[in-house]
């Protein structure tokens, strides 16, 4: 059966078809089936005696599953085992993350300090997500002597070294805003913030909605247009570190398996809101994947899910989660 990749109600099906052991991939090519053509990302559903379950879903969430194949080549998708980091400092937008996991029926477990600090994560979990919190927040959490001690203190350096290792295993650590912060300061990825580096004469962005170009040929551009408009929020302006300005070895590595996934026009991305100095954002790069060993970072610099309410970009959060597992199970 195929399933269209553009649909948010999509999410759920594959969800509940994961969870009762039918195959789901996605094609990586764009195909023709039935006098229908289907983007690269159309979704793909078999396993015994799936017909009585594909119709349910089709008719509980309005779905238009298609009976057909795909001969090609396909990235299939996995059963999530993912961690959603929740911080002691209160964070709003790990409350709305878990909500909009809990809509979509996206499977999870909250993810602790302790936990990171004291633990091979890989072996329990293939995804990771940092929302949006601030990396010294995360590193550093409350203050000692300010609550109870169970409490105190962030990840700290061994949750660092923990979430490197993570990474570096095979894991995908997903990044949103502030959080992307983290990696740029301690993993040496080639990239740096510099929505900071001016006064607010020449760049103020508060709160925007700008448009971005995707690549929707990339896994997680999957079902998205070739254009689309997120919401920067105090968020971070990619810019990358040039090859001759990097250190020897391995930092000098990642330059070469970086893959922009959005990235700002080179033009005025303006659309509502409020933005200073448009052009400090003209061809940067607003969403990437960055490899590090077996595993990836990726790095949403705007707030794809912010207060569940940034429908337009759902798709693209989504997708970041299946993608990391789907590519390991594939290799």
């Amino acid at each position: 059966y195929i399933l269209d990749h553009n649909i948010l109600e999509s999410y759920r099906a594959v969800n509940r078809l994961l969870k009762e052991g039918a195959r789901v991939a996605w094609a990586t090519k764009s195909f023709q089936s039935g006098g229908k053509r289907y983007p690269a990302g159309a979704i793909i559903i078999s396993g015994a005696g799936i017909e009585k379950k594909v119709r349910s879903l089709s008719a509980e969430f309005d779905l238009r599953i298609h009976a057909g194949s795909f001969p090609g080549k396909l990235l299939p998708l996995k059963p999530l085992r993912m961690g959603l980091y929740q911080p002691w400092v209160a964070n709003m937008d790990e409350g709305w993350t878990r909500l909009i996991f809990d809509t979509w029926e996206f499977p999870y477990t909250n993810l602790h300090d302790a936990e990171i600090r004291n633990s091979r994560l890989k072996q329990k979990y293939d995804v990771i997500v940092l929302t949006n919190v601030a990396s010294a927040r995360i590193v550093n959490g409350h203050r000692e002597g300010t609550v109870p001690p169970q409490y105190a203190g962030g990840i700290g350096t061994p949750g660092l070294s923990a979430l490197y290792q993570f990474v570096r295993d095979g894991g995908t650590l997903i990044t949103l805003n502030s959080s992307c912060l983290l990696p740029l300061e301690h993993f040496k990825v080639p990239l740096r913030n510099i929505s900071r580096s001016f006064p607010s004469s020449e760049f103020f962005c508060p709160s925007a909605i700008l448009k971005v170009d995707i690549d929707n040929t990339h896994p997680i551009g999957y079902g998205m247009e070739k254009t689309t408009d997120i919401l920067s929020f105090n968020s971070p302006v990619f810019e990358f570190i040039e090859k001759e300005k990097t250190e020897s070895g391995k930092q000098q590595a990642w330059l070469n398996d970086v893959k922009v996934v959005a990235r700002y026009p080179n033009s005025n991305p303006f659309r509502s809101g409020r933005l200073i100095g448009d052009q400090i954002l003209h061809n940067k790069p607003a969403l990437l994947e960055v490899g590090c060993g077996k595993g990836r970072i990726i790095l949403f610099g705007f707030r794809p899910q912010n207060r569940a309410q940034t429908y337009g970009t759902f798709m693209l959060f989504f997708n970041s989660l299946y993608y990391g597992p789907a590519v390991m199970d594939s290799k």
